[in-house]
């Protein structure tokens, strides 16, 4: 979903009932899980940061004389990621589906 400045992007991890029965229960992550998933998502997201920060062609865009105009000298590209693993509300958002 885009939200203009922001997108949001969910996906399933598993669909294993021993979960669903042990972290409605919990609040912690139970059975068919694997306890290395969110280091793994954590790493890949701040190299996804650092690499946006590393860029050049994203370093020298900024320069460029209509960005520098509207957003001022100090601009520059950045990338900010949150992350949530548990229960989530799925659907339509900003619809009255």
């Amino acid at each position: 979903k885009n939200f203009g400045d922001a997108f949001l992007a969910s996906w399933t991890v598993t669909k294993s009932p021993a979960l669903v029965d042990t972290y409605s229960t919990t609040g912690e992550l139970g059975p068919g899980t694997d306890p290395e998933l969110a280091d793994a998502v954590l790493i890949a997201s701040l190299k996804a940061i650092a690499e946006v920060r590393r860029a050049k062609d994203l370093q020298v865009y900024s320069q460029n004389p209509k960005i520098v105009k509207g957003f001022g000298w100090d601009y520059r590209v950045s990338l900010g990621i949150g992350l949530h693993m548990g229960w989530a509300v799925e659907g339509a958002v900003g619809s009255n589906r």
